[in-house]
This record gives C-alpha cells, sequence and structure tokens, in this order.
C-alpha cells in the first residue's frame, strides 16, 4: 500500500523519496550512481543523514569517474 504525502513527514523530499521506491524498475535504479545519490540528498534534506550516507556509499561503488567520486565524498563528508 502506497503512502501519500499526507502520511510522510511534511518535507516534500520525504514525499519524493516515497515516490521513487514506488518505481518498478527500482532494483536496476539501484546499481546506477546518479539515482543513488538522488535518494542520498533526499533522505539528507529532512535530515536522515545515516540514511543519506548509506546511500551515497552505494553511489561511490557504483561511480567510475573519479571526479564524481570526489564529488560524492565531499557531499558525503558534508553531512558531517
Amino acid at each position: 500500500m502506497r503512502r501519500s504525502m499526507r502520511d510522510s513527514a511534511t518535507k516534500p523530499s520525504a514525499w519524493y523519496a516515497l515516490e521513487l521506491d514506488a518505481i518498478p524498475e527500482r532494483e536496476v535504479l539501484g546499481r546506477y550512481p546518479y539515482t543513488l545519490a538522488a535518494y542520498a540528498d533526499l533522505h539528507a534534506s529532512p535530515g536522515n543523514l545515516e540514511e543519506a550516507r548509506r546511500y551515497f556509499e552505494s553511489a561511490l561503488e557504483h561511480q567510475p569517474s573519479a571526479a564524481q567520486q570526489a564529488l560524492l565524498r565531499r557531499k558525503r563528508a558534508a553531512l558531517g
């Protein structure tokens, strides 16, 4: 059963994360570093920092570009 925006946290980012979870191809997207980085940002916005760190770690594992890895590391470090 999908939850509505009213049922989730009041921040729009929580709603977006719920909507992304509903994508049927979620398993495939879970190996795409840009999707994982987006999830990290969506979780960081309402303060779910541990979850955001987990997504940044996963994004780093799937990102072949050294420049993109550096960006992801900076974003992860900024979480504190």
